[in-house]
């Protein structure tokens, strides 16, 4: 970051920052809606292929239906979180630094409408008789949805984050010594009385 930018020149980068963060969110959204969609028919063909002894017990008819519910449930859920997640408050980085900048896990107000779809799918199986004693684990994507790598998605998340707070605390230090500066040029300007 150059340190000698003047305020305008920190508003414009600044400017430019939420932009694309703004994009960032909405490729990450993306990515979210595709893989959350996949992810509960994925699990769903994973229990019941897990669950031997139920599986075999169900009627054709049943495993239709089981099919068919869990890519409702997949589109359901996966449009759910896309629309909770429109709301650009929730996608305020907290005060620290991620514990892995390739994930998500670190903007808790995102991560927990994210991980809402492992309760929503473990009471999908538990209907059909096909939940594990714990809900599918989700995790994201570490590989190619909708031609969009997420790893890399969160990676420029966070060093947008990073970048902006670098330019706020320059805006904030400009505008100190700027202050200091006018007040120091009054108490010179001043004359003795």
């Amino acid at each position: 970051m150059v340190e000698s930018l003047s305020a305008t020149e920190i508003e414009d980068q600044i400017s430019l920052r939420k932009v694309r963060f703004q994009q960032v969110i909405v490729d990450i959204r993306a990515v979210l809606k595709a893989d959350l969609d996949a992810f509960v028919v994925r699990e769903t063909k994973k229990a019941f292929l897990a669950q031997g002894a139920v599986a075999e017990a169900m009627a054709s008819e049943r495993v239709a239906a089981l099919k068919k519910g869990a890519v409702e449930l997949g589109k359901s859920v996966a449009a759910q979180v896309d629309a909770e997640l429109s709301d650009a408050g929730l996608w305020a980085a907290p005060a620290g630094e991620p514990a892995n900048p390739r994930d998500l896990v670190g903007i808790p107000e995102v991560w927990a409408r994210v991980v809402g779809v492992e309760k929503a799918l473990h009471e999908f199986l538990a209907g059909f008789g096909l939940a594990g004693a714990e809900p599918a684990s989700y995790k994201l994507p570490a590989y190619f949805v909708a031609g969009l790598y997420m790893p890399s998605l969160a990676e420029h998340y966070w060093r947008i984050v990073v970048e902006m707070r670098e330019l706020e605390d320059q805006k904030k230090k400009l505008t100190e010594t700027s202050v200091r500066e006018r007040l120091q040029a009054k108490w010179d300007g001043a004359h003795d009385a």
